[in-house]
Parts: structure tokens; C-alpha cells; sequence
């Protein structure tokens, strides 16, 4: 059986992070792939995956810093392969510091990787 690698991790280096502290929705691009997503905002935030067509080897990681508000991931027109379902199109996280996963695209899919904390599939 082949298997054909989309992206290795080691060709994703991290690219940074961004802290949001003011922002009730953040819609990602492309070119947002390889960035640590903090929420530090008191209130619910919802970032938006960039289309699925656009997501061969992207990657980004969501860290929830704060108590006070959740952290949603959005796949746009896709569902996500992972979590608790294959039939998902957001995860949603408590409000509970220390809550982080893991979005990864192939082109035709997202993947959640729920690392540590409650996401709750809807």
C-alpha cells in the first residue's frame, strides 16, 4: 500500500502565535497555516477555517487562555474527520484555561485533534 504524505510536520515550522484579546470572530486564511491561535478573550470567540480546497497541509493549533470564554473552530462547507464524529462541522471548547487541539487539512478534509480539555462536536 503507498501512502502519499501531504506535508510532514517538520516542513510546517511554527510561525508564530497571535494572542486574541478584542476579537469575537476570526476568519483564517491560508496563509495563516503553521500559527498558534491563543484565546484570551473574555468573551466567545469563533475562528474560521480557510475553505477545505485551500487546506492541503495546513495546520494550526488553538490554545484556550482564559476562564471566561470559549474558543470555537468552524470548518467552512467540510466536516471534520476526528473528535467524536465524522459528521461535525465545529468543535467548541469549555472555558477552561489549558484547553488546546490541533486542526490539520489534506485538501479534502480538516482533522481535529483534541489534545487536552472538553470540545464538544456539533
Amino acid at each position: 500500500m503507498a501512502v502519499e504524505r501531504t506535508i510532514g510536520f517538520s516542513d510546517v515550522p511554527s510561525r508564530g502565535s497571535h494572542k486574541n484579546t478584542a476579537t469575537a470572530a476570526y476568519t483564517l486564511s491560508r496563509d495563516d497555516s503553521g500559527i498558534i491561535f491563543y484565546q484570551n478573550y473574555t468573551t466567545a470567540t469563533t475562528y474560521t477555517l480557510p475553505a477545505v480546497a485551500d487546506s492541503k497541509g495546513f495546520v494550526a493549533w488553538f490554545y484556550v487562555s482564559q476562564t471566561t470564554g470559549t474558543l470555537a473552530i468552524t470548518a467552512p462547507s467540510a466536516i471534520f474527520v476526528g473528535g467524536d464524529s465524522v459528521t461535525n462541522t465545529t468543535y467548541t471548547s469549555d472555558a477552561v484555561t489549558g484547553g488546546c487541539c490541533m486542526v490539520t487539512g489534506d485538501g479534502t478534509n480538516y482533522f481535529f485533534w483534541d489534545i487536552k480539555g472538553t470540545w464538544t462536536a456539533s
